[in-house]
């Protein structure tokens, strides 16, 4: 494989990659539209719609390497820095909050203060 066919084919992972996770955004904004917090935990489709989210982010933060790479000598270090704030937003934005929204709710049917809401502290909680 030639240097050249990698730079191609991190573009294309960072093109499918950005393409998904704009699919995600817009599912993730159809669907959480007009309900609260607690019934969209419950909904089926809140896992795989938050997942094609974090595989977009980290298609993205892949092809970002080879991309680097091919600009790293004309832009030298002020580059770099971009590319590292550009993977740190990423990171943070597409690959924390996808992950953090995959996670289960644990506040739905939680009673109690708002401490034990949040944090599902039995006898509030089921153990979870």
């Amino acid at each position: 494989m030639t240097i050249s066919q990698l730079y191609r084919i991190s573009g294309l992972g960072i093109l499918i990659g950005a393409v998904a996770f704009v699919v995600h955004v817009v599912l993730r904004s159809l669907t959480t539209t007009g309900l609260d917090p607690p019934t969209f935990a419950k909904q089926g489709l809140r896992v795989p719609i938050n997942a094609l989210g974090a595989v977009g982010a980290a298609l993205v933060l892949l092809g970002l390497r080879a991309m680097y790479a091919r600009i790293a000598s004309p832009t030298g270090l002020l580059g770099l820095v971009g590319v590292v704030l550009i993977a740190v937003a990423w990171m943070f934005f597409g690959m924390f909050l996808s992950l953090y929204g995959r996670a289960p709710v644990a506040v739905v049917g939680c009673q109690g203060t708002l401490a034990r809401r949040r944090l599902c502290i039995p006898p509030c909680g089921d153990g979870l």
